[in-house]
């Protein structure tokens, strides 16, 4: 029995003996995983604290979370990000060089080299246009409005400071004379060297360029005596959405540019994102359609713009985009090639989805046929002529 119970005893001990040395065991390794924890995380603050000195030493770096990650991605090489306030949302364009970088007192004129846009022209830290897409926004800006005028002779155009809107234009022979003012030189500069495409268009002797506020520039010729005053048959506006383009979006400066205009001249203008920006729409349509009678909204698919769902104000105290009658067969006849806009797209441009035609007045196709069907036939005959002119 003395026996049974030493072994018992010497067996007890040597199972504590082995429970202290796992505890020990585990002790341990939780130390070191503690220490390596502590160590992972001092690594992790170290690096962020010399990343954020880099970009903080960076003068042109700002301090936004979006435009932080924009700047630390641009200042590698890699992916541009435009960032959309309302929307809460960022595009990311993977860029192979940043060709052009210039401040110019107004803004920030970057360009970019992309592998699927080509050459990309961004202000302010927004894409403006790129070589694959301008053109979807550049002809539906110049070539809605100057369908419906034919014998358009003078055109003002306020901003393309990168020379698409006025390229477009010059393809219109029967125009005789366009003002392009721009704000801010540095732009038509950079494009120059980078858009030549583009701006070979302001070389061309119908064009007057003049470097100036665009807004204050049409409120002075609007001031002048009737005799003495300027007249267009169309105003383009074609801006940023902010910064220096502000005061473009003033009431003065659209009854200024209603004194500009012939009697059956119209006003096109950029607005925004319908999908990310309706509020903007809705506000925009109210003010102008207090000083146009007729003031529609017509839309693009522009693939670098925002949501890809794009806008443009229609505004003309005579002309209405479905009313007023069209001869595509002068269209046809001055045979303008076109990568984007046709007869098709121009009316298809003003049938609105739902949720815009609650904010903003549209102009129904019902309305195109509101005479009878000649002018849908006159549609169909000019569609043909246009596919065999291709």
């Amino acid at each position: 029995a003395t026996a049974a119970a030493a072994a018992a005893a010497a067996a007890a001990t040597g199972d504590e003996k082995e429970k202290k040395a796992w505890r020990a065991r585990e002790a341990m390794l939780a130390r070191r995983v503690q220490m390596l924890c502590t160590t992972t995380i001092l690594l992790l603050a170290a690096c962020a604290v010399l990343l954020w000195r880099d970009v903080m030493m960076a003068d042109d770096c700002p301090l936004g979370a979006a435009e932080f990650y924009a700047c630390v991605y641009d200042n590698d090489g890699e992916p541009f990000i435009e960032d959309h306030e309302d929307a809460e949302v960022s595009a990311i364009y993977r860029t192979h060089g940043l060709l052009e970088d210039v401040d110019s007192g107004m803004q920030r004129v970057r360009v970019y080299e992309t592998k699927f846009f080509g050459k990309m022209l961004a202000i302010d830290n927004e894409v403006m246009i790129t070589e694959r897409d301008e053109m979807h926004y550049h002809e539906m800006l110049v070539h809605v409005p100057l369908a419906y005028l034919p014998n358009a002779t003078s055109v003002l155009v306020i901003g393309a400071g990168d020379g698409g809107t006025a390229t477009q234009l010059l393809k219109h022979t029967n125009i005789e004379h366009i003002v392009v003012v721009e704000i801010d030189r540095v732009v038509v500069q950079v494009c120059r060297r980078h858009f030549p495409d583009l701006t070979a268009a302001f070389d061309d002797h119908r064009i007057s360029l003049f470097y100036e506020d665009g807004a204050a520039w049409v409120q002075r010729r609007a001031a002048l005596p009737p005799t003495e005053r300027p007249s267009f048959d169309a105003v383009l506006i074609d801006s940023t959405d902010y910064s220096v383009a502000v005061p473009l979006f003033q009431d003065e400066f659209y009854q200024a540019v209603r004194q500009l205009l012939t009697p059956n001249g119209i006003m096109a203008f950029n607005i925004d994102s319908p999908a990310y920006s309706l509020a903007t729409i809705a506000e925009s349509t109210a003010q102008v359609k207090a000083i146009f009678k007729n003031t529609f909204v017509y839309q693009v698919f522009q693939p670098t713009y925002v949501s890809g769902h794009y806008a443009f104000m229609f505004a003309s105290n005579d002309v209405h985009p479905m009313r007023t009658p069209i001869d595509w067969t002068v269209w046809v006849e001055k045979n303008i090639v076109t990568h984007y806009y046709t007869p098709d797209v121009h009316y298809a441009s003003f049938a609105l989805p739902n949720y815009i035609r609650h904010v903003a007045p549209f102009a129904s196709l019902r309305d195109l046929a509101g005479d009878g069907a000649a002018p849908l036939a006159s549609l169909n005959a000019t569609a043909l002529m246009y596919r065999g002119s291709e």
